[in-house]
């Protein structure tokens, strides 16, 4: 997806879909994707930002003088890595401003530490997607991929990342095609 030049900005659970039999993943919700390379987000009351408030990354708040790029989805699959290894989100909040207030300023604690069995090198992996700022983060979904193929060879139980916690979208084998259900989609090679 980002190698064609889209930054998807909803990267969340129910915006993806898995074939068990296959182990095949596709990502929908294209919606409010965006072609551009860089995007600034302006200033907004958060209720009016498009995307889905605990899955966004910081600079997509409008809070921070940042632009939206590729990384700001990698922060949101960090988000989303973190509710499947734990079963929830890494920050809970009441409101609009406290979602944007928790992706800014909070640091979320470590999924190793909330549930026992989460391999600590797995963990890292998790947190250095939800760094603050988009330098901190990997810098491309290629670069964070080949992270994960190598904690796989040397025994991390990758496995739970396809096993959704709660809003988990499961296709049947044949119960579907990718391009005749959801026209436009991307298919994820993790």
């Amino acid at each position: 997806m980002h190698e064609r030049g889209l930054i998807h900005k909803d990267i969340k659970p129910a915006n993806t879909l898995i074939d068990e039999a296959s182990g095949g993943v596709w990502l929908t919700g294209f919606g409010i994707a965006s072609r551009l390379p860089r995007e600034r987000q302006d200033p907004a009351p958060p209720e009016e930002i498009a995307g889905t408030l605990a899955y966004m990354a910081p600079e997509q708040t409008g809070r921070m003088n940042r632009s939206i790029d590729s990384r700001s989805d990698l922060y949101a699959l960090g988000i989303s890595f973190y509710e499947m290894l734990t079963g929830s989100l890494p920050f809970s909040a009441t409101d609009p401003l406290e979602w944007s207030h928790c992706h800014i300023a909070r640091q979320p604690v470590a999924p190793c530490e909330r549930v026992s069995g989460v391999p600590a090198q797995l963990s890292a992996i998790v947190m250095k997607l939800l760094a603050k700022t988009a330098e901190e983060r990997y810098q491309t979904a290629a670069g964070s991929r080949l992270i994960f193929a190598d904690a796989s060879q040397h025994g991390s139980p990758l496995d739970k990342l396809t096993r959704f916690q709660s809003q988990r979208r499961t296709c049947r084998a044949g119960s579907w095609s990718p391009s005749g259900c959801m026209g436009e989609s991307a298919r994820l090679m993790l």
